[in-house]
C-alpha cells in the first residue's frame, strides 16, 4: 500500500500534476485509567486518571486529590497525559483494614497484657522525610464502645493526614479517637487506623484508652 502511494506521487510529479500530500496520524495517547473518586480507597500501585492525566498510588490513600498530591513525597505518581473515557470504578462500601503493602521497616511493638480496656500496636513504613503508621486497636476482656490512642511524635515531625480516626493536634503528643463506624469493638477483636506524617515516625509505645 505504501509503495503504491509513493509510485502515485512520483507519477503525479512527473506529469506536472498537482502536488499530492500524504497525511500522517500521531500515535494515540495512553488510555486513561478509571477516574479518581474522593470516596474510593486506593492502595499501592492502583492507577487512576484525573483531568486527563494518569496517576499511580504509592501507598494507601483516600480523598487525596492527585492534582494536589503528586509531588515527590506525596501519595500519587504522575504518569502523564492520557486519552480515552474509561469509566470510574465503584468505590468500596466499607473502609479496608489491610495495612500498607510495603513491609514495615520497624517491627510492631509488644502490646501490654490485655485487660478490660484496650491495647494498641503500630507498624511503620518510613522513607526520607516522611512515614505512614498503621495502628491496631485490640479490645480486652470487655467490648469497646469507643477508644482513643495517644502517641508522641519526635521533634520536627507532624501529622499531615489520618484515616479511620479523628486526630487532636498534629505535633508532640497527638490523640486519635475512633471514627463513627469503628468505635464498637468486640472482646478480643481488633480494628485499625492510620496516619501519614513528615519527619520521623513515632517509636514509643502507644497508649490506648477505652471510652
Amino acid at each position: 500500500m505504501r509503495r503504491s502511494l509513493i509510485l502515485a506521487l512520483v507519477a503525479s510529479l512527473a506529469a506536472g500534476g498537482p502536488a499530492v500530500y500524504l497525511a500522517s496520524t500521531a500515535s494515540a495517547a495512553e488510555a486513561c485509567a478509571p477516574a479518581w473518586s474522593a470516596a474510593a480507597v486506593y492502595v499501592k500501585d492502583n492507577r487512576v486518571s484525573y483531568q486527563s492525566v494518569n496517576y499511580t498510588a504509592k501507598w494507601w490513600t483516600q480523598n487525596e486529590s492527585p492534582a494536589t498530591h503528586s509531588a515527590q513525597w506525596d501519595v500519587w505518581a504522575d504518569n502523564g497525559v492520557c486519552g480515552g473515557t474509561t469509566p470510574p470504578t465503584t468505590p468500596p462500601t466499607t473502609p479496608p483494614t489491610t495495612p500498607p503493602t510495603t513491609p514495615p521497616t520497624t517491627p510492631p511493638t509488644t502490646p501490654p497484657p490485655g485487660g478490660a480496656g484496650c491495647t494498641a500496636t503500630t507498624s511503620v513504613n518510613a522513607w526520607t522525610g516522611g512515614f505512614v503508621t498503621t495502628v491496631r486497636v485490640t479490645a480486652g476482656a470487655s467490648a469497646l464502645n469507643g477508644w482513643s490512642v495517644s502517641l508522641t511524635l519526635p521533634a520536627g515531625s507532624a501529622v499531615t493526614n489520618a484515616w479511620n480516626s479523628q486526630n487532636s493536634g498534629t505535633t508532640g503528643t497527638v490523640r486519635f479517637a475512633n471514627a463513627a463506624w469503628n468505635g464498637r469493638v468486640a472482646p478480643g477483636t481488633s480494628t485499625e487506623f492510620g496516619f501519614q506524617g513528615t519527619g520521623s515516625a513515632p517509636s514509643g509505645t502507644p497508649v490506648c484508652t477505652a471510652s
